[in-house]
């Protein structure tokens, strides 16, 4: 209340990585009755009953459309039930792989996700370079919380330890390297546990891609999620913004031309010279 009254915004946005869930929808349902006259913008969904939902029973007027996936390249070493490893783009539906606690689970999908931009990460308990995606999520050690959490690669600073299983304990290491490396070819697997974890380059890692994704969306390909979402928005007075899957303009077109009313692309301009630069207690 105090943000609203002083600054007085004309949107008011709520923006999680997945919005399948009842928190999410009772917080839009009480911001809607606190601030009626605001535009109320929320997200991210890729399914057309809960732009639905959302529109007519949480009061959105603007729904943020899609939920990325993390992933990796082919040559990444998962580590199998048998103790041996092997390259994810090689692993075949039905074989078992070791999950964050030492269990062997069933691979349930195996995918190509596409040319995607990629990070170079080097971690001191692996004598190669891992290739992955900024938001590939990571089991970590907070060192200044003291508490383990999943957090995005490209979030991953000093602060925390990269964590492997190694006779059903965890251990932590230290990151030496992560630098932009380029595009390539990813891949990820679906995994059948309620942990959703597999051992990546001597990592503990998280398969993007969930044994909910029917419920969840989460994978759901950008582009049929802007035609089916935007068509159930559209008949219904709303407004979709398609978020994710932006690499170059004609992207931007794809998403105009699948019925986005607004497209976000924030990496897109990110880091260029003509940036604004904001600084918090003396860090970009």
């Amino acid at each position: 209340d105090k943000i609203v009254k002083k600054h007085e915004p004309y949107f008011i946005c709520v923006d999680v990585a997945n919005g399948y869930h009842k928190k999410f929808i009772d917080t839009l349902k009480e911001l809607r009755n606190r601030y009626p006259d605001k535009v109320l913008v929320g997200g991210n969904v890729v399914t057309n009953n809960l732009v639905q939902e959302l529109i007519l029973n949480a009061g959105l007027d603007i729904v943020k459309v899609g939920i990325g996936s993390g992933c990796f390249t082919k040559d990444t070493r998962v580590l199998m039930a048998n103790g041996t490893y092997k390259n994810i783009n090689k692993i075949q539906i039905g074989e078992k792989v070791i999950n964050m606690n030492g269990e062997q689970v069933n691979v349930l999908n195996v995918m190509n996700q596409g040319i995607k931009k990629v990070l170079q990460v080097k971690i001191d308990n692996y004598d190669d370079y891992t290739y992955v995606t900024e938001d590939h999520r990571y089991w970590v050690y907070n060192k200044n919380d003291k508490k383990y959490e999943w957090i995005n690669i490209n979030s991953i600073n000093f602060n925390y330890n990269i964590t492997n299983i190694e006779n059903k304990e965890i251990k932590h290491y230290n990151i030496i390297e992560k630098k932009y490396f380029g595009e390539e070819e990813t891949w990820d697997i679906e995994v059948d546990c309620p942990t959703h974890s597999f051992i990546a380059n001597n990592s503990i890692v998280h398969n993007s891609v969930c044994t909910t994704r029917l419920q969840t969306g989460v994978g759901y390909p950008q582009f049929s999620a802007v035609v089916e979402c935007s068509d159930a928005a559209h008949g219904i007075d709303g407004h979709i913004i398609s978020d994710g899957g932006i690499q170059n303009v004609g992207d931007i077109s794809k998403a105009f031309g699948a019925g986005a009313d607004f497209v976000m692309c924030g990496s897109m301009f990110a880091g260029h010279d003509e940036d604004g630069l904001i600084e918090f207690g003396g860090r970009p």
